[in-house]
């Protein structure tokens, strides 16, 4: 009986899909699903914000209040470990983390991204994050939102180019609802997720994001982060210190990439999971002990700084005191800059969920004020807007870590409801983007990717190869010859053959060499050679083979290099056929066309 109910659904759903696809347009239908998804997207990240901001209360609330405050200590060990256990459960201990595996999904797997990501990411996010994970959130919702739009562009059964549009979506709706910033999230899109995308496939990015931060302002107000009443006049005089803090940003951003890497290497040679969990957990426990700040996210930091209680970051603390001395203050909150990245580097390789988004702001914004007050300090009359220089600070060494600066630039603004700030924003990300990449050339979210080839969706040429899939540019029609047979098997397979090329291989198939026709003319016509010559006494190597789980990079850099116009191909050193050139270059020029006619 419920198998015959089951079929009746899915008969009902067919029929749905078929009417749906001849009387409603891919364009048309893509935009109502960036609606329905910006809502989707909006809620789930207020139910995570506010998840997170229930945590934080509770273990602040009364219950905790008699009990020792070295209870922190094992608190991110716990959240982390829920969040290992939630992994374990329902994805068997197979999970991949932020924003690298969606890039990773659209640029090598047609934008394919598991389903228990729709659910995982957001859940083990907030028990991170919540129980003191120095992470941001800003990673899981948007993997979260990519799934959810992979998910609707298989259900749908849209192709790749179309499902790699509702990823988008999702990723915009993310950002959008998280900091009610709708252009940033869009641009966000742009810079780091699909990047080079045709104008007429922004449409539904924009309807998305404004969904989600609808969405969020009606459950959540547009307080989201930071309160604003009036942003500070920018002087003429501050722009040079802008300059100098942008020299900073950006040597911080380098300091940022080098270290954390190097921290999850080093804990990458404990061979136990549960070493690295309990190790790292425990240690990220210890630093918050003495520096709180380092607890979560850091917006929470951000925010008393920038409505002028940076003393009671301070006076909460273990150490307790600061009496009102400002050097004191700043000592402790460069310490805390400096160590955010040894606490969010210690979450991620204990088994945490989160990304790098929030740690990044939270190290600039830290800068921006130290600057600011130091100088303030040392030169009485200069009166430096430390609010400014923090939310300027914010975007700096964000930009230079995730390659994003508009989208930091235009963030900055949107929290502040105003463009007072644009100026120098431009002007820091800009210095510190500089630095960054000209001593390192890929983002956080790129360079385990660059080191594996896996990422190529930065570039348009390559970005139209990735659509192109082995399996629909192999050429299998070439009669082969056995590598023990004489010049008489060979001419029968000439006899058969509509090509010039005649790939030789072994008693299993492996690929022993190739025989050009053009070399053996005038052999061919020689019947007494027919059984003296061996064919593996005619062959050649090949310039080069191409295996088959070979990207589409690859090959083209294997043609450059040869300057052949056909290569066979091998699986496990098995022959499996020919690629031409000349068809790999017909089918990018109609997938070029087919892009620029999608949803236009």
């Amino acid at each position: 009986m419920w198998l015959k109910i089951a079929q009746y659904f899915k008969d009902i759903f067919t029929s749905l899909l078929k009417w749906r696809i001849r009387h409603v347009s891919d364009q048309r239908f893509i935009l109502f699903l960036s609606v329905f998804l910006g809502i989707e997207i909006g809620v789930i990240v207020v139910i995570l914000k506010q998840s997170v901001y229930f945590l934080k209360e509770f273990f602040e609330g009364e219950l905790f209040q008699g009990i020792d405050r070295y209870i922190i200590v094992i608190l991110p060990i716990i959240g982390i470990s829920l969040s290992v256990l939630v992994i374990k459960i329902f994805a068997k201990g197979k999970f991949e983390k932020g924003v690298p595996y969606v890039l990773y999904s659209i640029g090598r797997n047609s934008s394919f991204i598991k389903k228990s990501n729709r659910f995982l990411q957001a859940v083990t996010g907030a028990l991170t994050v919540g129980f003191g994970g120095s992470v941001g959130l800003e990673a899981p919702v948007i993997v979260t939102g990519s799934a959810w739009g992979s998910y609707y562009g298989r259900f749908f059964h849209l192709n790749s180019r179309q499902t790699t549009i509702l990823i988008g979506c999702g990723s915009a709706a993310a950002i959008s609802a998280i900091f009610n910033a709708p252009v940033a999230g869009v641009i966000f899109v742009l810079e780091v997720i699909i990047a080079n995308l045709n104008i007429v496939f922004i449409i539904p990015l924009l309807i998305s994001a404004v969904a989600g931060t609808m969405v969020s302002q009606l459950l959540m107000g547009e307080e989201v982060l930071f309160h604003f009443t009036e942003i500070d006049q920018v002087k003429n005089v501050e722009l040079l210190f802008f300059i100098l803090l942008g020299v900073i940003c950006g040597f911080l951003s380098i300091y940022f990439m080098k270290l954390i890497y190097a921290i999850e290497n080093q804990f990458q040679k404990l061979k136990r999971k549960k070493h690295r969990l309990f190790i790292g957990g425990g240690l990220l426990g210890v630093l918050i002990l003495f520096f709180p700040t380092l607890y979560g996210e850091g917006y929470y930091s951000l925010a008393k700084i920038i409505r002028g209680d940076a003393y009671t970051l301070i006076d909460d603390t273990l150490f307790g005191f600061s009496f009102g001395n400002d050097w004191i203050l700043l000592v402790f909150l460069f310490a805390s800059m400096l160590l955010k990245v040894f606490a969010t580097g210690l979450t991620r390789v204990a088994g945490g969920i989160g990304g790098v988004f929030a740690p990044s702001m939270f190290m600039g914004g830290m800068a921006g004020f130290i600057f600011a007050r130091a100088l303030n300090l040392l030169f009485p009359d200069l009166l430096l807007s430390e609010t400014n220089f923090t939310l300027v600070g914010m975007a700096g060494v964000s930009s230079g870590i995730l390659h994003s600066p508009l989208t930091k630039i235009f963030l900055i603004a949107e929290i502040t409801r105003g463009y007072e700030l644009l100026v120098p924003l431009m002007l820091l990300s800009a210095i510190s983007f500089a630095i960054k990449i000209y001593f390192e050339s890929h983002s956080f979210y790129t360079k385990q990717l660059a080191l594996k080839g896996d990422y190529i969706i930065h570039d348009k040429d390559k970005t139209v190869l990735q659509d192109i899939r082995m399996n629909a540019v192999i050429e299998r029609d070439f009669v082969t010859v056995k590598e023990d047979g004489m010049l008489g098997d060979l001419v029968e397979a000439v006899a058969r053959s509509t090509r010039n090329i005649f790939p030789v291989v072994g008693s299993e198939r492996e690929l022993k060499g190739i025989i050009l026709l053009n070399d053996v003319r005038k052999l061919i016509f020689k019947s007494e050679l027919y059984q003296e010559k061996e064919i593996k006494l005619l062959m050649t190597k090949p310039p080069a083979v191409i295996d088959i789980s070979d990207s589409m990079e690859v090959v083209m850099d294997k043609f450059d290099k040869t300057n052949a116009w056909n290569l066979p191909v091998a699986k496990n050193g098995r022959y499996e056929g020919f690629l031409s050139k000349s068809k790999i270059f017909s089918i990018y020029r109609s997938q070029l066309r087919k892009q620029t006619r999608e949803l236009g």
